[in-house]
């Protein structure tokens, strides 16, 4: 997936990525017009930001492609604690492992 470092570089600048990207800002020094060129013309990411911008892309289209296998709910279920018999119950395999 991201590194922390790649994750804190999405959130200090994914919007200016985004509006490069999608030419919604106009580039005003190399960099930017180089990491333009990357989404307009298909050239190769060299820069960590291009290769960064171009691998969350690609992590985006991947789960869009593919909704019902990166549909996580994280949520409770339910309230409360379980007893060892409830745990046996679920697991019965795990009942004489010792």
């Amino acid at each position: 997936m991201f590194t922390q470092e790649e994750i804190e570089l999405l959130k200090q600048f994914g919007h200016w990525f985004e509006g490069l990207a999608n030419v919604d800002l106009v580039p005003f020094i190399e960099v930017q017009k180089a990491f333009v060129r990357v989404f307009t013309e298909n050239t190769r990411p060299q820069t960590k930001h291009e290769i960064l911008w171009f691998k969350y892309l690609g992590r985006l289209k991947l789960e869009q492609e593919n909704l019902e296998k990166f549909k996580l709910d994280y949520s409770f279920k339910e309230q409360g604690f379980h007893t060892r018999a409830d745990y046996y119950k679920l697991l019965p395999d795990r009942r004489n492992r010792y």
